[in-house]
């Protein structure tokens, strides 16, 4: 030690490294307090494995790559290499939405699992458990696609609701609700299915919702084959069912089109029953005394009526009051038959068009 050193002090050594842990301990406590909390919140980065991203305010990601005609990546990509788990949830409280799609196409699901080896994908699948909700729901504008689900082997779009509706879809300016395509050109393969358990429920519903116009509820295209069909109904009790509510409208309306070739029909009806009818109609009953009054008919034909086979024809039992019945119109003709007498006869009236009445009379013999 040189003579010219301080002396050593313990005393001053103990304060030093006192003072010096002192200073790196509030240190250390500066640098925990600075630190960002554990969760993520507004203006923090997304945090992937994680649960408990937080935020109040709207995320947003914005890709501009301008116009191309390449394809190209998605903007916002999520993969689940685990079999059966969700790559994408979107769950909103208080009768909020869960995934909103807007674009060309609002949502597209593909169903692919494993290059198709296992069937069963499903390429939307939607599930409402709020009273009167929906389980998927597409609205489109302008020519769009509100959902569009198309999948290999298995259902292109899925809807479930324990009380409302599976799958909705709202359109306007010539769009397209709901397309369901199954690219399968073998087998028994379904474009749209709806089911409903309900003992008054409805599978598939379609509404036209314009006031005018010549709208369609639900509308059936088969014209590719050609032993296509539009629409095909298989029930219990009424294959289809047609009702209209406006005064002269029709409950089923048929068309056939085609004016070369085979004889095309525009309703056909056809029955296994040896005791049915092919085509059946019904107006309301008839009561002889008002027999005048009626003008309904069961069946009526603007033109020729043929048959193949032995023809039935049920005549009412009014006698020659039939000529007062307001359906014997200038151009046609009635049968009846008059039992009013000892002798009944069967009595032919005829109109002629110009409003002329004639009358033939044919005995009518017990066998």
């Amino acid at each position: 030690m040189s003579p010219d050193s301080p002396a050593h002090d313990p005393a001053l050594g103990r304060r030093a490294l006192i003072t010096g842990a002192a200073v790196l301990g509030a240190a250390g406590v500066a640098s925990i307090a600075g630190a960002q909390d554990a969760d993520a919140s507004n203006g923090d980065a997304l945090r992937v494995g994680r649960s408990d991203n937080i935020a109040t305010g709207a995320t947003a990601l914005t890709m501009d790559r301008g116009r191309v005609v390449d394809a190209r990546p998605p903007a916002f990509k999520v993969t689940d290499n685990r079999a059966g788990n969700v790559a994408i949830q979107g769950q909103a409280s208080d009768g909020g939405t869960g995934v909103v799609g807007i674009g060309a196409i609002g949502v597209s699901g593909v169903g692919l699992r494993f290059g198709g080896i296992f069937s069963g994908a499903t390429g939307v699948d939607g599930l409402s458990v709020e009273p009167a909700g929906t389980g998927v729901s597409g609205r489109a504008t302008n020519g769009g696609l509100g959902i569009s689900g198309v999948s290999s082997s298995g259902t292109g779009v899925k809807g479930a609701s324990t009380s409302g509706t599976g799958v909705e879809g709202t359109t306007t300016s010539g769009a397209q609700a709901v397309l369901g395509t199954h690219p399968a050109t073998t087998g028994n393969a379904t474009g749209v299915k709806g089911t409903s358990a309900s003992a008054t429920g409805v599978g598939v519903t379609g509404v036209a919702s314009h006031a005018s116009g010549v709208t369609q509820g639900v509308r059936g295209d088969g014209t590719a084959s050609p032993l296509g069909s539009g629409v095909v109904g298989l029930g219990q009790a009424n294959g289809i069912y047609g009702e209209s509510r406006k005064a002269g409208g029709k409950g089923v309306f048929g068309v056939a089109t085609q004016a070369q070739g085979a004889a095309s029909h525009g309703v056909y009806g056809q029955t296994a029953s040896t005791t049915g009818a092919g085509v059946y109609g019904q107006s309301p009953s008839y009561d002889p005394d008002l027999a005048w009054n009626v003008t309904s008919y069961g069946v009526y034909a603007e033109g020729a009526i043929a048959s193949s086979g032995p023809a039935f024809l049920g005549v009412p039992e009014y006698g020659t009051t039939a000529r007062t019945d307001s359906r014997l119109q200038e151009g046609t003709m009635t049968f009846s038959a008059d039992f009013t007498t000892g002798s009944p006869k069967l009595i032919v009236l005829v109109k002629n068009s110009d409003g002329r009445l004639f009358k033939a009379e044919l005995p009518l013999t017990a066998i």
